[in-house]
């Protein structure tokens, strides 16, 4: 029990330091998210009702309880010193920690309570499409992956509007994304975990921890903000690390917790 509240502690530190710095900022994601309207592809798969304060609340709280679960506050500071928390933190209306939230819940309860952890992976799949498919990564089952179902696939998408990422398909939105994306960029590959793969290779990460790994860095195809999108590996890595993690890895990780990409 005090280890759970003491990495609640610095979770909640880390939002805290995060909305006292920089606030709330502005994010064109979460306007479509909070918009209520039918929107261009990709994003007519995602609930985009959502009140805008609601979603900031629920945010702000799944990322929280995500660092909370890690298990010990030295995790809870690796996680939450990451530039996706950071990302996810000053810009609440955005729907990754809801999803990835619901996703972590699912593998959790993927072997004692399998319906729950389909349910779950339902609703991270009613959120964001990618919801499921870490579930899946997660457990390693393939099991969560029928959160898919829950994904508006049947929505009709918004025709194209002002925004020149969105609205045109996979391969045009790829195309389109290529300025943002270099998978050779050091301070992504480097800054975006930190040292993560670095502890996970020195101590030997199972493989659905490397999978997700992959599967995060794999996806910033089709995103423009690479830190965003490998935060969604980083609970697997975490999670495998031995409660042993060198103190000076962890004061690396909070004195340089700002964002840096």
């Amino acid at each position: 029990m005090n280890q759970l509240l003491l990495s609640a502690a610095v979770s909640a530190s880390f939002i805290a330091v995060y909305a006292y710095q920089d606030g709330v900022l502005p994010c064109g994601d979460g306007d479509r998210y909070t918009s209520g309207v039918r929107q261009p592809y990709p994003f007519h798969r995602r609930f985009c009702g959502w009140p805008k304060r609601t979603l900031q609340v629920v945010s702000i709280g799944c990322l929280f309880y995500l660092g909370a679960m890690m298990g010990d506050w030295r995790r809870t500071a690796l996680l939450m010193s990451l530039p996706g928390a950071w990302f996810i933190a000053t810009h609440p209306t955005t729907v990754d920690a809801p999803s990835m939230l619901l996703a972590w819940l699912s593998s959790g309860f993927i072997h004692d309570q399998p319906v729950l952890s389909v349910a779950l992976s339902l609703l991270a799949g009613f959120i964001h499409e990618r919801g499921p498919v870490f579930a899946a990564l997660y457990s390693w089952s393939p099991w969560p992956l029928l959160g898919l179902l829950a994904v508006g696939w049947w929505r009709k998408p918004a025709r194209t509007d002002g925004d020149l990422l969105v609205g045109r398909g996979v391969i045009r939105s790829i195309a389109a994304h290529r300025q943002y994306v270099d998978f050779l960029d050091w301070r992504v590959n480097l800054l975006g975990l930190r040292s993560l793969p670095l502890l996970g290779a020195w101590y030997g990460l199972p493989l659905p921890a490397w999978a997700a790994l992959v599967v995060a860095n794999g996806s910033r195809i089709i995103g423009s903000d690479g830190a965003r999108f490998l935060f969604w590996g980083a609970p697997a890595v975490v999670c495998s690390l031995p409660d042993d993690i060198p103190s000076w890895v962890i004061a690396v990780h909070v004195l340089t917790f700002r964002r840096l990409i």
